[in-house]
């Protein structure tokens, strides 16, 4: 994968500038126009990198990536269902950037993701594609890394308690 040298809202997926109020026929079709198809798989859990052997499996989900500008100037990238544009199937990324890309389209987004509450936040990122095999082929190949990663992070077992 190579790297972005120079991010710009437009390199980002399924890139939605709309006006039209949200919710409406308008608005609507103008997200399935751009949205991009893809799988994606969350590299992290709670800002952790997992090994790849934890992420091979896996669930990749299914859905059309939107991108949309924030009031501060940043992106956010959301997974959402095509048929109905409206329902999350992943929370967004927030302060999203393409981090990598391959040439066939693979991308590495990286960006700050919520959990469901939007009560606490980690760095996240999710490698996207439209290729179930070369994503598991990009994922064997960042093995090393993402092992080495995880074992900054990893504690032993919890001890066991012996009942009283």
């Amino acid at each position: 994968m190579e790297a972005v040298r120079k991010f710009a809202g437009q390199d980002l997926p399924g890139l939605y500038l709309g006006m039209a109020t949200p919710g409406t026929e308008l608005d609507l079709e103008g997200k399935r126009r751009v949205g991009c198809d893809a799988y994606v798989l969350r590299l992290c859990f709670n800002g952790v990198y997992l090994p790849a052997e934890i992420l091979a499996r896996r669930a990749k989900s299914m859905g059309m990536l939107l991108s949309t500008a924030m009031t501060d100037g940043s992106f956010q990238t959301w997974l959402v269902d095509r048929n109905e544009p409206m329902r999350l199937i992943i929370h967004g990324l927030e302060r999203v950037e393409v981090w990598r890309q391959r040439q066939s389209g693979t991308l590495l987004l990286r960006g700050f993701e919520f959990d469901e509450g939007e009560l606490q936040r980690w760095p996240q990122i999710w490698m996207c594609g439209t290729n179930l095999r070369e994503m598991h082929e990009i994922l064997g190949k960042m093995s090393h890394w993402l092992s080495a990663k995880y074992k900054e992070v990893k504690r032993g077992p919890h001890p066991h308690v012996r009942p009283g």
